[in-house]
């Protein structure tokens, strides 16, 4: 599936600062690149899906959820980006552990909440599908992300845009998107694993523009590889 690929430009000014800062902006604007390829393999999902499925009802949920994407797709599109735009620039900025703190909180006190847990499922398809296609773009990245911030070692979430931060503004922005639970849930699963199968040539992309601008991976170390396998992302 292709993916538009905007420009490389190399950083100037401060090396470190200037990279980080130029790699940041890459993350968030690319965004645009891919999204609206997500929301297009939404649509052809539901409409697979309803075709499929045998209950009549559940044809017409499913198809009054596909006619609203068409409908709210200007507004949600940009919405969903910005969310997860956010939670990058949240992670980038080191305030992720935030909004991670009140998502826990937010989940003990909902331990016995269905779609919450259906919700954490369908998210958990996003990542599993992004790290099972693109585990080593994901490795490498954490490598060089390490290096260029000036860490003591490999650390996976130097990469501020791996798939559970994009799960987290995936999450953010359909709360805001007036949908009930039913419907909430529906799009979720199948924008999660939309979103999942986008991911992969995106982090190659990535892996790219490091690369051009000359950001060394960082070599692993065995703690590395222990640690790596345990991140997943579950933020």
């Amino acid at each position: 599936m292709h993916v538009a690929q905007a420009p490389l430009r190399s950083p100037r000014g401060d090396p470190a600062q200037a990279t980080l800062s130029a790699f940041l902006q890459t993350l968030q604007q690319g965004l645009g690149d891919w999204l609206p390829t997500a929301f297009d393999d939404t649509h052809d999902s539901l409409e697979r899906v309803a075709q499929a499925t045998a209950s009549a009802a559940d044809r017409a949920r499913l198809a009054t959820l596909r006619a609203t994407l068409r409908l709210q797709r200007p507004v949600w599109l940009p919405a969903l980006a910005q969310a997860i735009g956010r939670t990058i620039d949240e992670e980038f900025h080191g305030l992720g552990e935030l909004p991670r703190a009140a998502a826990a909180r937010e989940q003990s006190l909902s331990l016995l909440d269905e779609d919450t847990i259906d919700e954490d499922i369908a998210l958990s398809r996003l990542t599993q599908v992004a790290e099972l296609e693109a585990d080593a773009a994901l490795r490498e990245l954490a490598a060089r992300c390490s290096n260029l911030r000036g860490l003591p070692s490999v650390r996976p979430d130097a990469h501020p845009m791996r798939p559970a931060v994009v799960a987290r503004g995936l999450r953010q922005a359909l709360a805001g998107f007036g949908l009930d639970g039913a419907q909430r849930l529906d799009l979720l699963r199948h924008l999660s694993a939309a979103i999942g199968n986008q991911l992969a040539p995106v982090y190659a992309r990535q892996v790219a523009v490091l690369t051009e601008w000359g950001v060394q991976p960082m070599r692993f170390g065995m703690r590395d590889l222990a640690e790596g396998g345990a991140d997943a992302g579950a933020d």
